[in-house]
């Protein structure tokens, strides 16, 4: 699944993120966190993007631009006239 760790990609992309940013995905907390949608047709997990939240309680800002390769991870990489279908 696309945004988790142990893919092996060396740029961010509509599928899922590059391996630097991928290392550093939190599970919750502050940090980089992997945000998924859920198809409630299929039940398919979908990954959106990568958000930075500066703590836990914070609700995470979306990022459009990856620090680390330069993609553009989930979401913004996806054509303009696709849809998400969530």
């Amino acid at each position: 699944m696309g945004g988790t760790k142990g893919t092996d990609m060396d740029k961010c992309n509509a599928n899922g993120c590059c391996n630097h940013l991928a290392e550093r995905l939190g599970d919750g907390g502050k940090g980089f966190q992997a945000f998924h949608t859920v198809k409630r047709d299929s039940n398919e997990a979908r990954f959106l993007g990568v958000a930075y939240k500066t703590s836990a309680k914070d609700k995470g800002l979306l990022l459009n631009w990856c620090p680390f390769c330069g993609g553009k991870p989930g979401y913004f990489e996806r054509d303009k006239d696709m849809t998400l279908n969530v």
